[in-house]
């Protein structure tokens, strides 16, 4: 799979999750009252800094605030496999949803070039379990005692669980290149998803 498709499929859940959304990204004006901004402070420092998210949706009732991006510290990403170089963001917006997160590639050598071999996606959303649980055929799924769901993404490859965030849900979402790589995302989405709920406040 592609960077770019990777890339899409967040925007892709977020559709599908907000029926009644807007299919196009909103773009308020940084003076419009109705805007909303996450505020988190960046407190670390990381090989690859990013910068801020983008503004939230006029419609926004309840704003994404806990930012993955300036979380999640580089240790937590290499420990899960991946490369804190290549931290990035990646973000969704709706006119009132809005899915605040960061895109991390796992990388490995492939008859001796260093490829992107996975992809993991950590994002703080403001919807509730409840939506995804009548958009997936998921599975109930605990991390650290904290209950959540799991469900299958098989075109992209990738398992992916969410579990109550700060800001409705914590989502995270990991795949692998099966044409490249013998590593398994979904082998490890329980370690992955263990080491960032500490993370996450409660």
């Amino acid at each position: 799979m592609t960077r770019n498709g990777r890339r899409l499929l967040l925007a892709v859940l977020v559709l599908a999750l907000a029926p009644g959304a807007c299919a196009t990204q909103e773009s308020d004006s940084p003076d419009s009252p109705s805007a909303t901004t996450t505020t988190t402070t960046p407190t670390r420092t990381f090989a690859a800094p990013v910068g801020d998210p983008p503004q939230q949706g006029r419609g926004t009732k309840i704003p994404v605030r806990w930012d993955p991006c300036v979380e999640i510290p580089d240790s937590t990403v290499s420990a899960a496999g991946f490369a804190p170089d290549t931290r990035e963001r990646s973000d969704a917006i709706n006119y009132d949803y809005a899915f605040i997160g960061c895109q991390f590639e796992r990388q490995e050598d492939v008859r001796g070039q260093m490829l992107g071999t996975g992809l993991m996606f950590v994002s703080s959303a403001n919807i509730g379990l409840e939506q995804i649980r009548e958009r997936e055929d998921e599975e109930e799924f605990t991390v650290n005692g904290r209950a959540g769901v799991f469900y299958r993404d098989r075109p992209a490859e990738a398992c992916l669980v969410a579990f109550p965030g700060p800001d409705g849900v914590v989502h995270i979402s990991v795949s692998s290149s099966i044409a490249l790589t013998d590593w398994n995302a979904c082998d490890h989405i329980d370690g992955i998803a263990g080491a960032i709920e500490p993370l996450v406040p409660k």
